[in-house]
């Protein structure tokens, strides 16, 4: 698509708020190819612009050609709140964790009225593996939104991440408390503790949330998954195997109907094609000479395998460095994120 060369600036200004529209419709690729027309054909120079390309190509997993973009806004007008948030999100995609707690913390000191400032800086300290700093700020969130269970929730996993287990186990029941179909606090609940068959307590538990699970609505894409995970866990550590199986495929056939199966058989042929035999060939040889026989091992598997304990353990060798989830690994390469992240 492109104009005349002569359009008037009112006139690009029109089709700007015409792409906006075409943004917010969730027609994304269209609402691209005018950004990019306005922007590199016309020379419309717009901080929002730029902002919004950048937002169009993260929403399409193309967050390393995003970067730039949301640079020049937040060069632009730095004290833009929106344009701090979409960098922070953009720079955590790409494993920035030190980019993307800047720009939370630039996002909280120029407004600290929605827990949601806290939240994302939270987060972002969790996964930059600053989970002290992430405590201290979930901390300070909760004194002035005490009631928030998201940020309970962030909380409970800052604690966790330290195996700070009776610590993370109490955050995460407040914020069930707070709200008792908050699933996923649930879920991570669940997981923090340990469960014993004939115990009064556990009993009384697994029946709340048995009764919750009757009378909770069916709300937000995953449904009640998080909470039949749950009760999964409960069932697994009373050594019931054949009714936390059947919490378990209950919770797996939750998966929405529109799950783009079809994208993800892609981005698995994806993973193939770019992570083969010649490239770990590549790498080994690359490898420098100084890293006294560095070398790096890939953990995979299905959700909630025991992907995350298993590198939260071998971590604990002193001689072994874990990572945690790489959500943007590939992308470099041309690997689109085509699944929500964990």
């Amino acid at each position: 698509m492109s104009f005349e060369s002569q359009t008037p600036a009112q006139t690009l200004q029109e089709r700007f708020l015409a792409a906006v529209a075409q943004h917010q419709a969730g027609k994304v690729k269209d609402a691209l190819a005018v950004y990019e027309d306005l922007i590199d054909l016309q020379r419309f120079v717009s901080a929002d612009a730029f902002n919004l390309r950048a937002v169009a190509l993260w929403q399409l997993g193309r967050a390393r050609e995003a970067s730039p973009w949301i640079q020049r806004a937040v060069s632009a007008q730095p004290d833009q709140l929106t344009f701090q948030q979409h960098a922070g999100f953009i720079a955590r995609d790409l494993d920035d964790f030190a980019a993307a707690t800047a720009h939370f913390s630039k996002a909280l000191e120029l407004d600290s009225s929605s827990p949601g400032a806290y939240l994302n800086l939270s987060g972002s300290l969790r996964e930059a593996r600053l989970h002290e700093q992430a405590i201290r700020v979930a901390e300070e969130g909760l004194k002035k939104f005490p009631d928030d269970t998201l940020l309970w929730n962030v909380l409970g996993n800052a604690f966790s991440d330290l195996g700070r287990r009776a610590e993370s186990s109490d955050a995460y029941l407040r914020a069930t408390q707070k709200d008792p179909y908050h699933f996923n606090a649930w879920s991570n609940y669940a997981n923090s503790r340990a469960f014993q068959k004939g115990s009064l307590e556990d009993q009384a538990l697994l029946d709340r949330l048995l009764t919750i699970e009757q009378e909770a609505p069916v709300t937000g894409e995953k449904g009640k998954r998080h909470l039949h995970y749950a009760i999964a866990r409960i069932y697994q550590q009373w050594e019931m195997p054949k009714e936390a199986m059947d919490w378990l495929a209950r919770a797996n056939g939750a998966i929405p109907k529109d799950f783009p199966w079809e994208a993800y058989e892609d981005y698995l042929q994806r993973v193939r094609t770019i992570f083969d035999q010649d490239f770990f060939h590549r790498l080994k040889a690359e490898q420098p000479q100084d890293t006294d026989g560095f070398r790096p091992v890939f953990i995979i598997g299905m959700l909630r395998s025991g992907t995350s304990l298993l590198e939260r353990m071998l971590g604990m060798h002193p001689q072994l460095q874990g990572i945690g989830e790489r959500p943007a690994i590939g992308a470099d390469r041309g690997l689109p994120r085509v699944l929500p992240v964990r």
